[in-house]
């Protein structure tokens, strides 16, 4: 059985708290599922939503109010199917205007479909629901379709994307819709290629970079000679119906095969991230951060980011034969300008172990981050030693930022084996599951691998001046037995 603990993540970004976190208040226990998704929303009312939906089973939704009560316990039954097939899952829930709103793709008769649900909070009534769009019939055990859903940070503006790379017509391979806080649609386009007609066109990443809407992509000619790959952007502000493409031309084949965007509020620029992996290994490639106008993207300055610090860490701590070979996984952007640089070690042992039901593939191994401050200026690194073996695969660069939109899916408890980090009161924090005896094996230059998650416990790293510091987020009793999964 388990319980929400209330000194978790979400309280703990409204408490004064350093140290080791106190458990402010307890829900009764309920079983935990082993299949299925779920998410925790935060309400700005102070009240917390928990969502959680197992397979074959009908969706459930708790509601805390701010003294942690539970104040609404309810079974959520819309007028369409919570379909349970592979295709299908919930992609996304946020408050809205005050309302809880819900994204599912359901994969009905083989066809993605994106439908909206609405719930009033106060006591978990469907307020709406809608079928927001559709794509087209897919391949048993073959899909290049899907649904992306972004919300504006900082207004209740959110919009979602049809993107469907396989479409044959290039006019029909992405549809942007923005919508208000009324849920009441803004603007509507379709992405049209650029004259140079390129023959493949991968979007990447979508954000709201300020107001307007920004979607990432590459796109790429197979048969010439000169202009082979390209990153671009397309923005989407309200009241168009049309992106204004931009070509990054400082991209132009550089072979660039993985990037994110954030928007810094300090700077008004858009933060692009680039990774380009080495031909032999995809692991040892190069890192390139780039700060681009809004106005004007090709109006950019850039530098590689080189993990030159978090190696002399990794040697000082495991000896000096120790490489960190970290990819970009995330950069976090914090209200004062500053930002944080996120890598992990990431192995895909696929060719490597044997066809064995059992094989856990994906080694995700040490965090290493590099903070700057508002003017750029590189000021801390850390590497966090720490060993997690997932059996889910697609453990890419940027597979952490990917992740932070979606809700989150019961598998094998991958879901356990993952990081957080956040923002308390100028002080950052980075939380995960670990063994209280990794501690002691740190400084030995040893660290035991985690394949499952019973006997772990969740800890936290306060990101200061001391190179590894490791708290346990609840107290000596619950050590060894309480488990985290940041939501």
């Amino acid at each position: 059985m388990k319980n929400l603990l209330f000194g978790s993540l979400l309280v703990l970004l409204q408490s004064n708290l350093f140290a080791q976190f106190n458990e402010v208040a307890r829900s009764k226990s309920f079983r935990e599922p082993a299949e299925g998704y779920m998410d925790i929303v935060q309400l700005k009312n102070g009240h917390t939503a928990l969502i959680v939906k197992e397979l074959k089973k009908t969706m459930e939704l708790k509601i805390y109010d701010e003294k942690h009560l539970q104040k609404v316990s309810k079974q959520i039954r819309p007028k369409f199917p919570l379909i349970d097939n592979a295709g299908s899952r919930m992609r996304a829930v946020f408050e809205i205007n005050g309302q809880l709103v819900f994204f599912f793709r359901n994969v009905e008769d083989r066809v993605p479909v994106l439908r909206r649900m609405i719930i009033d909070p106060a006591n978990g009534s469907i307020v709406r629901e809608d079928k927001l769009g559709e794509l087209r019939r897919e391949l048993w055990g073959f899909s290049r379709t899907d649904f992306y859903i972004i919300k504006d940070p900082n207004s209740d503006q959110y919009a979602v994307a049809l993107s469907n790379e396989s479409e044959k017509e290039p006019t029909k391979r992405l549809t942007v819709i923005m919508y208000n806080g009324r849920h009441e649609e803004t603007a509507r386009a379709r992405y049209e290629p650029s004259p140079d007609n390129y023959d493949m066109v991968n979007f990447t990443d979508i954000g709201f970079m300020g107001p307007d809407l920004y979607c990432l992509g590459f796109a790429s000619k197979l048969r010439s000679k000169g202009k082979e790959n390209v990153v671009f952007t397309a923005a989407l502000a309200a009241g168009q119906s049309s992106f204004r493409h931009t070509e990054l031309n400082f991209t132009l084949n550089k072979d660039i095969q993985h990037a994110m965007m954030r928007y810094n509020p300090v700077s008004k620029r858009i933060m692009l991230l680039t990774y380009i992996p080495g031909k032999q290994d995809w692991t040892i490639g190069n890192t390139w951060l780039y700060h681009l106008e809004l106005s004007d993207p090709n109006n950019k300055t850039g530098e590689e980011i080189q993990p030159v610090a978090i190696q002399q860490i990794a040697a000082e701590t495991f000896g000096k034969r120790e490489k960190f070979d970290g990819v970009p996984v995330n950069l976090f952007v914090y209200e004062d300008g500053s930002y944080t640089l996120a890598f992990e070690d990431i192995e895909d042992q696929t060719q490597r172990l044997p066809s064995a039901q059992n094989a856990i593939p994906f080694r995700i191994g040490d965090l290493g981050l590099m903070h700057y401050n508002a003017d750029r200026q590189h000021v801390k690194s850390w590497l966090l030693p720490k060993e997690h073996f997932m059996w889910a695969g697609g453990q890419q660069p940027f597979y952490h930022h990917r992740q932070e939109e979606c809700a989150v899916q019961f598998n094998r408890e991958d879901q356990f084996k993952t990081f957080q980090i956040a923002r308390v009161d100028g002080k950052d924090y980075v939380f995960y599951n670990d063994l209280a005896k990794n501690e002691e094996k740190v400084e030995k230059g040893k660290n035991k691998r985690i394949i499952g998650i019973t006997f772990c416990s969740a800890f936290s790293f306060p990101l200061g001046p001391i190179r590894f510091r490791k708290e346990a987020c609840f107290s000596e009793k619950a050590r060894g037995r309480t488990t985290c999964g940041w939501a």
